[in-house]
C-alpha cells in the first residue's frame, strides 16, 4: 500500500507541476513576463489570488490583464477548484466502476 501510495504522490506532483507550466506558457503567449505568467498560474492554481498582489514587491494586478489573460485565469481557477486527481479520477472509466 506505501508503494501505490508515493506512487499516486508523485503522480499528483508531476501533474501539478506540468500544470503550472502549461498555464504559465498559456499567459506568457498573452503577452506576460515569465515571472508575472508564473506567480499568476500559481496563485490561480492553489486558489490563493492575493498572492499574485503581494509577491516580491511586483506590482501585479489582475484589471490590466487582458481578456485572453483573464480566461486562461479562470479556467486556471476552475482547475484549481476541482483539483487534479478528482479531474482526472472523473475522466478515467476505471474509477466509474461497471454498470
Amino acid at each position: 500500500m506505501r508503494r501505490a501510495g508515493a506512487h499516486l504522490a508523485w503522480i499528483f506532483l508531476i501533474l501539478f507541476a506540468v500544470t503550472i507550466f502549461v498555464i504559465a506558457a498559456l499567459l506568457a503567449l498573452c503577452g506576460l513576463s515569465f515571472e508575472q505568467s508564473l506567480v499568476f498560474s500559481i496563485s490561480a492554481l492553489t486558489t490563493t489570488g492575493p498572492l499574485a498582489t503581494h509577491w516580491g514587491g511586483a506590482n501585479l494586478d489582475y484589471t490590466q490583464l487582458a481578456g485572453s489573460g483573464k480566461l486562461v485565469l479562470m479556467l486556471a481557477m476552475l482547475l484549481g477548484r476541482i483539483e487534479t486527481l478528482v479531474a482526472l479520477a472523473m475522466l478515467s472509466m476505471r474509477s466509474w466502476g461497471r454498470a
